[in-house]
């Protein structure tokens, strides 16, 4: 998982960090993994699939930065030092050490308080409905997500 994975052809890396040119101290990347989308104007911008790369991280013992938008999400899992932050400059500023980010505190889900979708919530769309139907008939598991 990287910010920006540029690289140069003749280069050989290894890692999820690519830093040819030494800009950054290289014990500051040791330890820390990172997930998100890089907007052109430098703002992390927030990507799908956080919780799984958290839990890799934690087993990896790595502390993990990535988009505020998806900091709760990574809080969840219990032991994992997650590091928010809205711009690349703010993640650079942190592993120069000039300014540390703050850690997100670790969350737990509260019990009972599920929002749960409810396809009698649908109206229209009655072929994608219908396909919804038959999948659940057929004992099929089914994610909503929105967005």
């Amino acid at each position: 998982m990287a910010f920006v994975e540029l690289e140069v052809a003749h280069l050989n890396f290894e890692g999820s960090y690519r830093d040819a040119s030494g800009q950054l101290p290289a014990d500051a990347l040791s330890g820390v993994e990172s997930l998100g989308e890089l907007a052109l104007d430098g703002r992390l911008c927030p990507v799908g699939g956080v919780l799984p790369a958290a839990l890799a991280a934690k087993q990896a013992g790595h502390r993990l930065i990535l988009p505020r938008e998806n900091a709760a999400e990574a809080a969840l899992v219990q032991g994992l030092e997650v590091l928010p932050a809205a711009h690349l400059l703010e993640v650079a500023a942190h592993l120069w050490g000039r300014e540390p980010l703050t850690p997100q505190p670790t969350s737990r889900p509260v019990p009972g308080h599920l929002e749960v979708a409810d396809l009698a919530e649908v109206r229209g769309q009655h072929q994608a409905r219908r396909a919804l139907e038959v999948a659940a008939a057929g004992g099929h598991n089914l994610l909503i997500s929105w967005f």
